[in-house]
């Protein structure tokens, strides 16, 4: 038994639970590492996050989120025991039906799922934060927008002229930004189709519960919907798309050309990050199946900056990136290949 196995059979054993069963389950693009355990006690199973806090933020920011949700009476998992300076946490267990396996399964079912996230999402921005939450600010997001020069488009093409084109994608990006950002909101900040579990046995807005919440902050409300609506994971239909906007425009009592421009703006931004964030995955981490999802992300930067107040931003994307074709993927796996792994 390793140092870290025996700190986490120690918190076990202080909750009652030394010596459960235990199951690894699939992780996120963090650090963080999840296990099933079994309680032994009427079938009841609870979720072990391990974030070691060498290689993952403090456990604070997930604990401050739940307890903001929770107050809200929304479905985030209640904490059945948490060690904070080692990075552990026993939650409640939400079992499996992630929305994503779900909308596999039976596809007719997406346009209903997406009104009633969306239901949640209006709720949820209605509810002033009563924590400190940090900032999603224009200028955080320009920097990490800019990760799609440094990560991308570094081993798309070469390093030739970075700085001065991750500069102009910041400039763009915080302007755009900073001129939509008349009112800021609690945001989850992956409010996507792989973070919300269907609790059918719950009723009303609870029946969706919350995962990876821990990167929440204030920011502008047409995030988490673009978030939503942009998955980088699943394509969305038309349809859902369509419905689930002007239902949250129902909702805020916002008009559809507002909330089209501040989705493109917000989304251009979200999907610059996340092609950043998603080559430094495969590269640095030794992740190379993210750069399987890079094409969709492209189309949805895509359909982003085809709105008008994009334009600027458009003609610098289409002049410094390549869209990742076979041929672009390929480098990057060749880059992923012979760059050794960073912290």
């Amino acid at each position: 038994m390793n140092e870290r196995d025996g700190k986490i059979e120690r918190f076990l054993r202080e909750c009652g639970h030394g010596g459960a069963k235990r199951i690894a389950l699939s992780g996120d693009a963090s650090s963080r590492r999840y296990q099933r355990i079994f309680t032994g006690t009427g079938g009841r199973t609870l979720i072990l996050m391990d974030a070691p806090p060498e290689t993952c933020e403090p456990v604070d920011a997930f604990v401050d989120a739940a307890k903001f949700l929770r107050s809200i009476q929304l479905s985030a998992p209640a904490i059945h025991g948490l060690d904070r300076k080692n990075g552990l946490m026993l939650l409640e267990d939400f079992g499996d039906d992630l929305i994503a396996r779900i909308l596999e399964k039976d596809s007719s079912a997406e346009i209903k799922i997406y009104e009633i996230a969306v239901d949640l999402l209006a709720d949820l921005q209605s509810h002033p934060p009563t924590l400190n939450f940090p900032a999603h600010t224009p200028e955080l997001q320009g920097e990490l927008s800019a990760l799609s020069v440094s990560w991308y488009r570094k081993f798309a093409v070469g390093a030739e002229n970075i700085e001065s084109q991750s500069a102009q994608i910041k400039e763009i990006i915080e302007t755009g930004i900073a001129s939509i950002q008349t009112e800021s909101v609690f945001v989850h900040r992956d409010y996507h189709a792989e973070n919300l579990i269907w609790l059918p046995e719950r009723e009303g807005l609870q029946r969706v519960g919350l995962l990876d919440f821990q990167d929440g902050s204030i920011g502008h409300p047409a995030y988490d919907l673009v978030s939503l609506l942009e998955d980088a994971r699943r394509d969305v239909g038309p349809g859902a798309r369509t419905r689930a906007t002007q239902k949250y425009c129902e909702a805020t009592g916002k008009s559809m050309d507002a909330v089209n421009m501040h989705l493109a703006i917000c989304g251009a931004q979200r999907n610059l990050r996340i092609i950043g964030v998603f080559a430094r995955l495969a590269i640095r981490d030794r992740k190379p199946w993210y750069l399987d999802l890079l094409p969709r992300v492209w189309r949805n930067l895509e359909f982003d900056l085809s709105h008008p107040c994009n334009s600027k931003l458009e003609l610098l994307v289409r002049r410094i990136f390549p869209a990742p074709d076979p041929q672009i993927l390929d480098k990057l796996r060749i880059a992923a290949s012979r760059i050794p792994a960073g912290p």
